[in-house]
């Protein structure tokens, strides 16, 4: 019998090589990317939108059962209200945290469902504020598409509510009264395209003189845009005069317009769907004051109004093509 040769290290070494099967170096694992807190059907729509997600900016979502940062959570919510036990006045102390343990940023950008009560986005918008972050870009719905945007706002400020109505911005977003008259006409007939609810006509007699304070307000299925006037003296009752019987005499003002004081304020409200329609009745009238060089507006609404209500009237009353306003959010009581 011929007797066999014990293999050489080499050729054992080789032998082996070629009777285990072939595998691939093993890849490291990959973690899992938690899925988005808020779907994209799920966000709001909005008029006003950046096609291109922000760079370098904190992510926040808000749903209405938590809040996350960064995609981890950070604060349960109880049907997208903040618990009182996780307040601190106006802020949101454990976003406050989360916010500080992380690299210093200036941009936040938002992921809000539609449904989050406003005074939950106006907190976290508070607390972001206290961080020195002021600068936010809503997630949106790119009008009724299915497509995400970015509605984006500059130097956002953030105040209580207050018996102080009255809202100053920097000159180059403080609008004056007086700009209002040769344009109230064409709004009031804007405001009437669609879903319309009220509409003010343009009175005989208004008032001169002052700033003009521009409120964007929310509440169920309505929203409004309140222009009032403010930084001057009430003015005096006036007598409105009609068309001439004689030329160049006025008719006698009747009692009750010796009695009427002259227009301070003026009140154009719409149900909800008029700030989605295309076009947007809320757009078209606003585009009388705004639509060509930019405006400083107050954002209220009840606590529990949809936050979604609140971002498309900003949406609507701001579209794009329109310079980019500055807002002062207010928050309102618990």
């Amino acid at each position: 019998m011929k007797r066999l040769r014990p293999l050489s290290v080499v050729a054992l070494s080789a032998a082996l090589a070629a009777a285990t099967p072939a595998c691939d170096d093993p890849q490291p694992i990959e973690p899992e990317q938690a899925a988005p807190a808020v779907g994209t059907l799920e966000l709001p729509i909005s008029l006003r939108y950046d096609t291109t997600a922000p760079s370098g900016a904190v992510a926040i979502e808000i749903s209405p059962t938590e809040l996350r940062v960064e995609g981890q959570p950070v604060l349960p919510l109880e049907g997208g209200r903040v618990p009182d036990s996780e307040r601190a006045g106006t802020s949101l102390p454990k976003l406050a945290e989360a916010l500080r343990s992380g690299p210093a940023r200036r941009l936040a950008q938002l992921r809000v469902h539609g449904n989050v009560p406003y005074l939950t986005t106006a907190l976290v918008l508070s607390t972001l504020k206290d961080a020195n972050i002021h600068q936010a870009a809503f997630a949106v719905r790119q009008g009724t598409g299915t497509e995400v945007g970015y509605l984006t706002l500059d130097r956002f400020d953030v105040r209580e509510e207050t018996d102080e109505q009255w809202a100053s911005f920097p000159p180059t977003h403080q609008r004056h009264w007086d700009e209002l008259a040769p344009h109230w006409e064409a709004m009031s007939a804007a405001c009437r395209e669609n879903h319309s609810v009220d509409c003010d006509f343009k009175p005989a007699n208004i008032a001169e003189g002052g700033e003009l304070q521009i409120t964007l307000f929310a509440r169920g299925n309505a929203v409004k845009v309140e222009l009032e006037r403010f930084g001057a003296e009430e003015p005096e009752p006036t007598a409105a005069a009609g068309p001439a019987l004689i030329e160049g005499i006025a008719p006698e003002p009747t009692a009750e317009e010796e009695e009427s004081p002259p227009a301070t304020s003026a009140t154009f409200t719409w149900r909800f769907q008029a700030t989605t329609s295309e076009p947007s009745p809320v757009a078209l009238t606003m585009r009388e004051l705004c639509g060509a060089q930019p405006c400083g507006a107050l954002v209220t609404a009840e606590g529990q109004t949809m936050t979604m209500r609140v971002l498309s009237l900003i949406g609507a009353a701001f579209p794009n093509g329109s310079p980019a306003p500055q807002l002062l959010f207010e928050i309102p009581p618990r």
